[in-house]
Parts: structure tokens; sequence; C-alpha cells
């Protein structure tokens, strides 16, 4: 299926294959199939600003964000779902179900002990740094 840059996708399956062949490494997966996914994740985030474009079908690019131009995707967005896509293909789930994170477990007589106020959502911080000046109520850098 071929994807339609600013309808589908941000990132093209050839900037996948770059950015992964660049950092060694190998994608198993469909790449049009794991930029879809990558893209479902990035689109449920809440962004800063708005879209430059009523009734745009992708959230960028958006109107005044940090110094990019309107009419443009951040390079960090494509960068991002690319990552996202990456991951996806190494088998992890970025919009998992959210529980408790297990405290104990005994295997006789069948016991789990969840930790208090904690979630077992895992955290990719190389996804969630290039994010976080994007996001609404993520920590940015004001520049001057």
């Amino acid at each position: 299926m071929a994807l339609i840059v600013g309808t589908d996708t941000y990132a093209t399956e050839p900037e996948l294959t770059a950015y992964a062949t660049k950092r060694g490494v190998t994608i198993a997966g469909d790449l049009s199939v794991l930029l879809t996914k990558a893209l479902d994740y990035l689109e449920t985030r809440s962004y800063i600003s708005a879209k430059s474009v009523y009734g745009q079908v992708l959230q960028f690019p958006r109107i005044s964000i940090l110094d990019y131009d309107d009419t443009t995707v951040p390079t960090e967005i494509k960068n991002a779902q690319i990552i996202a896509a990456l991951l996806i293909d190494a088998g992890y789930d970025l919009q998992s179900t959210l529980g408790q994170a297990v405290k104990s477990e005994k295997v006789d007589v069948i016991e789990v002990v969840y930790q208090d106020n904690t979630s077992s959502s895992q955290q990719f911080r190389s996804l969630n740094d290039i994010l976080r000046p994007f996001l609404q109520g993520g920590m940015r850098a004001v520049r001057s």
C-alpha cells in the first residue's frame, strides 16, 4: 500500500529504511504497516498550538509552533514516527492497556501483589524526548 505524505504519514518508507540502516537496525515488518501504526500513536497525542489549516487530516503542520514554519512538518515529528515504527517492529505496543506494576508474584496457590500508585506501562525515552517540546503539558524550552 502506498502511503501519501501529509495524508497517511509524515515519514516515507525510504526515510524509515535510511534511518534504520544508519543505526544498524534490521526491519522485519511491512514498512507501510509500521508507519501507519506509528502514525496512529502520534495522532493520539495532544500537541501545543493548532493545526495550520482547518480540517487538515494530520496533526502537523501547526500554527506558530516553536520556530517552525506553519506549512512544514518538523523533522523531529518525522523522526518520532520512525522511532515509533521501529519500536513497533521490535514488538512493543505503544498503545497498550495500562495496569498496575507487579510488586511480587507467587506461583503455588497463585498470588500477585501490585505496587501502590504505579503503572505497568513502558516508557520509551527516545520517543518521549523527541516529542516533549511539541506536547501540551510537556516541558519545553523557550527559544529567544
